[in-house]
């Protein structure tokens, strides 16, 4: 589910984007204390992104930092686009538990 935290997040991460402020268009984490810009948010709301497919993981050592994608982009921008990203993650996890039935090869 799309919390209104997530939207808010996607939003303002757009908005420094667009503005050419890099460094705010970027979640960093530093353990549990997560920030984009000057406002902090709560883990769970990133974890939920990245479940979401909305942000990607920068490699940039030391902190965690995190950044739009192309699937994010659209969400800020359109939330008319939020029941096709959705639609998506729901079908990711009924493919995840099908593939985890048949992980045992059948014998002939």
């Amino acid at each position: 589910m799309m919390t209104t935290a997530c939207d808010k997040v996607l939003k303002r991460m757009l908005a420094a984007e667009e503005a050419d402020l890099l460094e705010d268009a970027e979640i960093v984490c530093d353990g549990n204390s997560c920030w984009v810009g000057d406002m902090q948010i709560r883990k769970e709301t990133v974890t939920r992104l990245l479940q979401l497919c909305l942000v990607r993981s920068e490699d940039m050592g030391g902190c965690e930092h995190y950044t739009l994608n192309e699937e994010g982009r659209a969400m800020a921008k359109d939330t008319n686009y939020r029941p096709q990203i959705l639609n998506q993650v729901e079908v990711r996890d009924a493919f995840k538990v099908t593939a985890q039935q048949n992980t045992t090869p059948e014998q002939p």
